[in-house]
This record gives structure tokens, sequence and C-alpha cells, in this order.
């Protein structure tokens, strides 16, 4: 329960590593069209699931709130296994997903 802040980092780390990349593309030649394709497979569906991951994390703070103002957790505000296990197999897909792309493009 990082308060979200574990999915922030993991973004800002992911938008500095995949800067890194774009720049020694750049220098190695590599064409821009096989970065875009590489992306765009498994891009949308990771920043889609670490913004959903961060969301539950911030409800974290709620569910701190009350319990040190109650001493009691309500069942309401905890996240359900759905909640939880979709994110996370959003994440193993977009996983795949760059795995294959990058075997399939010769990255």
């Amino acid at each position: 329960m990082s308060g979200g802040l574990l999915a922030v980092f993991i973004l800002w780390w992911n938008g500095f590593i995949f800067g890194t990349i774009i720049i020694k593309s750049i220098v190695l030649g590599i064409p821009p069209h096989i970065l875009l394709l590489e992306t765009v497979i498994h891009g949308p569906l990771e920043i889609f699931a670490f913004c959903w991951l961060g969301m539950l994390g911030l409800r974290s703070a709620k569910i701190t709130y009350i319990f040190f103002k109650d001493g009691s957790i309500s069942t309401v505000i905890l996240p359900k296994l759905l909640e939880i296990m979709v994110p996370i197999l959003l994440l193993v897909t977009a996983a795949f997903l760059e795995v294959w792309a990058m075997a399939y493009l010769g990255i």
C-alpha cells in the first residue's frame, strides 16, 4: 500500500527508459517506425494498468485515514479481487506483447 506513489514512480521510470531508448535509437540509426510499432503494441495497456494500480494505491490513503480515525476498516472501500487482478493481467499481457514485438521486429 504505497499510496499510489509506486505506480507514479514506475510510470516516471518507464518514461526515462523510453527517452533513453529513443536517443540511442537515433544514434544507432534505427528507423522511428520500429520504435513506434513496438510502443503502440504494448504501451497503452501498460499505462492503463499502472494508472489503475495507482488509483487503487491512492485508495489506501482513505483506508489508512479511516483505520486511524475509527479503529476499523470498512469492507466497502477495500478493493475487490477482480479490481486487483484485471490490471495485473493487463500488465502480464503487455509484457508478453512487448516480448513478442521485440522478437518480431528483431530488437
